[in-house]
Parts: structure tokens; sequence; C-alpha cells
């Protein structure tokens, strides 16, 4: 996501969908007199992209994102398996 900032991103989940919005805060700067000798991208606001994330294995409400030097990352933890993770205490009756 370089070029953007972390106020004109949105992130949000819908059901089993997380959405991007990300929107530049202003037009590039032009210099003027200068002149382009090479392009590797174009900056443009990113209306809405769509990740699958099921709501049935993560965390939705845990989610953590980061931006960082222009790279974004989002953790989203999964959920536990309660069903295998739980211990039966046993216990000695009598003597």
């Amino acid at each position: 996501m370089p070029g953007f900032e972390e106020t004109g991103i949105e992130l949000s989940f819908k059901g089993d969908s997380m959405l991007l919005r990300a929107h530049l805060a202003g037009p590039a700067a032009e210099t003027e007199g200068a002149r382009t000798l090479w392009r590797s991208f174009v900056l443009k606001d990113v209306e809405r992209r769509e990740y699958p994330v099921p709501a049935e294995r993560y965390d939705q409400a845990q989610a953590k994102a980061v931006l960082r030097n222009g790279v974004l990352t989002v953790r989203i933890p999964e959920k536990r398996d309660e069903s295998s993770g739980l211990k039966i205490e046993i216990v000695k009756e009598g003597k």
C-alpha cells in the first residue's frame, strides 16, 4: 500500500469476507519542470477488494492491522478448537 496513509485505509468484515477500501490523501504532487523517466506503478484509490476469511475458522474480532513502510499486514488468529484442548481432571476417591 505504498503512498497510502493509515487514515485512508478501511478494513471491515462482512460475513465470511474481509473488505478493503483505500483512498489516497490527495492528488499526487507534481513538481514543476520535472520529467518522468521511469514509472513503476500508478497510485489510485481502491474502491473494494474482498478476501475470504471464514468466521467459523477465524476470530475476526481479534484482527490486527499494521501499516509499516507501505506494507499492510493483517493478522487474524484462528479460533481455538475447544473440543480438543479440554483437559479432564482425575480425582482419586477413597483411601
